[in-house]
């Protein structure tokens, strides 16, 4: 099982979940969305440069990540999944006097399945809290045999439901993803989040929000979060 590159472990997060929590961040995302403050090339387990978005407006800049860092600014190493289970068992006491746990997040996890499962097992035989952030395109049979029952939470990223308008801003299709909202939905009921993240002008018009608010009811979702977006 080769451990994936770990960008950042977040300890202390309020953020990320209930309680107080230990964040795992994860490299690579299959969407590329303009507004994006983690863009990871997700091709590479080893290092990786750095690198910022352009953000050349709108619609023109759909999806392009650009701009490489000088070499050599590199980040990110392999971690193996009992060294990972260690270091994030030493925040145990802070998880359990807080009703927190440990997250997984950024850019997306959901690749790394057979990693994530010896990894939530591992970690729920303690007892801890898990939760995962995903963009929501992945496997769906995959991530409820290896995933699912670990999982305490799940923070579901949805954009837009138009699909026009997801592949114009993040590059890709939203069919995979809605589907896989239905079908999590069906089986976590309240235990699944939608995370809306409100882009002025982009995510956050009437039109999107009363698109992804019809949705979310007929997907029988009983709650969501509404992101505010970090220039």
């Amino acid at each position: 099982m080769t451990a994936p590159c770990i960008l950042d472990i977040v300890h202390g997060s309020i953020t990320d979940g209930p309680g107080i929590r230990t964040t795992v961040h994860f490299p690579g995302c299959p969407l590329c969305c303009v507004w994006c403050k983690h863009p990871a090339d997700g091709s590479a387990c080893a290092p990786r440069p750095s690198f910022e978005m352009e953000r050349g407006g709108a619609a023109g800049a759909a999806g392009a990540c650009a701009g490489n860092a000088p070499a050599g600014n590199l980040y990110g190493e392999p971690w193996p999944v009992d060294q990972l289970v260690a270091a994030l068992l030493e925040d145990y006491e802070l998880h359990q006097a807080t009703g927190g746990g440990v997250t997984l997040a950024v850019g997306d996890p959901t690749p790394h399945a057979g990693y994530l499962a010896t990894l939530l097992n591992n970690l729920k035989e303690k007892g801890t809290h898990l939760t995962l952030q995903t963009c929501g395109v992945f496997d769906y049979d995959v991530f409820r045999r290896e995933l699912l029952p670990s999982l305490d939470l799940v923070y579901f990223d949805l954009k837009f439901v138009d699909p026009t308008l997801h592949r114009i801003y993040t590059g890709s299709d939203n069919a995979p993803i809605l589907a896989n909202f239905r079908l999590l939905a069906a089986d976590l009921g309240d235990r699944l989040i939608p995370r809306v993240p409100m882009v002025p002008g982009i995510t956050m018009t009437e039109q999107n929000v009363g698109g992804i608010a019809a949705f979310l009811r007929e997907s029988g979702a009983s709650s969501s979060m509404l992101v505010p977006y970090v220039p």
